[in-house]
């Protein structure tokens, strides 16, 4: 039988799998229980987008459903010994004519326990600060000199419904416009790795000095070539010493 993790344990791992995805945005996570189950709340104002908070916190739901013969589905997770945790088995609804297939992975490792989480559900809900808004439509403006709808107040900042300003050519309202391309802009942006913690390239191992008198080439990564094209001096030194690159590269100018 598969372990059970509360609603609200299972919020803190969402807490967790948010900070190291998104680090420094501040997101509000919290778990909430019913007569007909429970589920968490994730909001959070301008940052990531929702497309791109959906997979981080989505994974963490015990369910799913479908829309196309309105049922529920069930959905079962492993965890491994590192403390990590992986998809697991899932009835789907194709069995009762659904579209949802099913999943039936194998147990991933011989000491991992299969757990159902807590929370069927798991929903996202994305604000915007006026300033953001305002940028966005300044942005959108310039791009396609529609007119720019009126703003709600925060703080649900949104472009108001206009049924009098239509997208050129088309029906829709431009505000329907504005507004998505409000949902789809991201306002976070991933720090670079910093070069101290980026995996250094692995370099050939420098073959035997000797071959080097026949003018063979230094391996990519290393300096130059021997033969004073562009050597690299305290590299020369190391190997043949100055003196030896000097008669080398003396022997070759008179030949």
């Amino acid at each position: 039988m598969a372990e059970y993790i509360s609603c609200a344990d299972t919020a803190k791992l969402v807490r967790k799998a948010l900070r190291a995805e998104f680090p420094g945005v501040k997101f509000s996570v919290r778990s909430r229980t019913y007569s007909g189950g429970a589920s968490i709340d994730v909001k959070w104002t301008d940052g990531p987008t929702v497309a791109e908070v959906q997979p981080v916190v989505k994974f963490f739901q015990a369910g799913g459903f479908d829309g196309s013969i309105d049922l529920a589905y069930h959905c079962y997770h492993w965890r491994l010994p590192d403390g990590t945790y992986t998809l697991g088995r899932s009835p789907g609804t194709e069995g009762s004519r659904g579209i949802i297939p099913g999943r039936y992975p194998d147990k991933p490792h011989p000491d991992a326990v299969e757990v159902s989480f807590g929370a069927k559900y798991i929903f996202c809900e994305r604000r915007y600060t006026m300033a953001f808004v305002e940028r966005v439509a300044r942005q959108y403006h310039e791009r396609t000199g529609w007119p720019i709808p009126e703003i709600y107040p925060e703080p649900y900042c949104g472009f108001k419904p206009d049924y009098q300003h239509v997208v050129p050519n088309g029906s829709e309202p431009v505000a329907d416009w504005y507004n998505r391309e409000l949902q789809s802009t991201s306002d976070y942006h991933r720090q670079p790795v910093p070069v101290a913690e980026q995996e250094a390239p692995e370099l050939e191992p420098f073959p035997d000095p000797e071959t080097f008198l026949d003018g063979e080439a230094i391996p990519d990564g290393y300096l130059g070539t021997l033969y004073g094209v562009v050597a690299d001096a305290v590299l020369a030194e190391e190997v043949l010493g100055y003196d030896e690159l000097e008669r080398s590269s003396r022997k070759e100018t008179t030949e």
